[in-house]
């Protein structure tokens, strides 16, 4: 009987298509997408000029960056005083300032001593008084903070280095502007915050 013969006809190997169950295999699913990496690091900024924002990735030195520059796998594409926007992977990627300053690390438990501290200042108390202001939002306080020991000190002193050939002013010092010391080139200018104060290095 022809019936007898449908295993045959269904099973040879050399007719696919006399099976009538036609077994579709579903494509594999396309990967995952990359995890973004860690963002840069937020320092600060400066508005002489074109503006500067200045950022670290990866423990990498300071540097100053400009709308366009390159920072390890991201592209700066803009920034003002509250937003920074990158691109990664084709992707627009955008964090309050805030969220890009680095992350305080709480201090631990005090340590008792059994030594007497006489005279000796309690940790946080203040060293010294910054003198005039930078439109450097974050790295004035730093730069204030490495001068404060240096603060009885009125003559020109470099403050701490913001990368791209600048320099801050340190805590106390009183030179006028156009002041050269050690190959830079004190800068002192008025601006909406009031006066800001750096050091540019003479090419």
């Amino acid at each position: 009987m022809p019936a007898e013969y449908m295993e045959v006809a269904q099973k040879t190997l050399f007719a696919k298509d006399r099976n009538p169950n036609v077994v579709v295999q579903a494509p594999p699913p396309p990967p995952p997408p990359p995890p973004m990496p860690q963002l840069p690091t937020y320092s600060g900024q400066m508005a002489l000029g074109e503006p500067v924002i200045f950022l670290t990735l990866g423990g990498v030195e300071q540097k100053g960056y400009r709308a366009g520059d390159e920072i390890g796998p991201f592209t700066l594409v803009s920034f003002n005083r509250d937003r920074v926007t990158f691109e990664w992977d084709g992707k627009t990627v955008e964090r309050e300032v805030s969220e890009l300053k680095p992350k305080e690390i709480a201090p631990g438990p005090a340590v008792q001593n059994s030594v007497p501290t006489a005279g000796v200042p309690a940790p946080g108390a203040a060293t010294g008084a910054g003198g005039g202001g930078s439109t450097i939002t974050s790295l004035a306080s730093a730069s204030a903070a490495n001068a404060g020991s240096n603060s009885d000190n009125k003559g020109p002193s470099l403050g701490n280095d913001m990368g791209g050939g600048y320099r801050g002013c340190a805590a106390g010092d009183s030179s006028p502007a156009g002041t050269v010391l050690s190959g830079y080139r004190k800068v002192v200018s008025q601006g909406l915050m009031g006066a800001s104060c750096h050091w540019e290095q003479i090419k």
